[in-house]
């Protein structure tokens, strides 16, 4: 089965397990900012671009290298502007 860009598939994003080219669970979608997929592993949160995520057999892989340090600065970021308390 061909791998299809993510980009295509938008609308099957959330929620999804992530895993990484060893098929190892990395984590699950729970958001969306933008051209960038919000991931949740444990408590941590990151925001990886969809340019680096593919899709195969059902599963989302991230196929491409990443700046974990990055992703996890603006997943954290995210993550205070969307889950502000007492925001209706």
């Amino acid at each position: 089965m061909e791998k299809k860009k993510v980009e295509d598939m938008s609308e099957y994003l959330i929620p999804r397990f992530v895993i990484n080219k060893s098929g190892e669970r990395i984590g699950e979608t729970i958001g969306m900012d933008g051209q960038r997929v919000i991931l949740k592993k444990d408590s941590n949160f990151y925001s990886v671009p969809l340019s680096v995520l593919d899709e195969h057999l059902g599963e989302l892989i991230i196929e491409k290298d990443l700046d974990w340090e990055k992703a996890k600065i603006l997943g954290e970021r995210w993550r205070k502007k969307s889950f502000v308390v007492g925001k209706v």
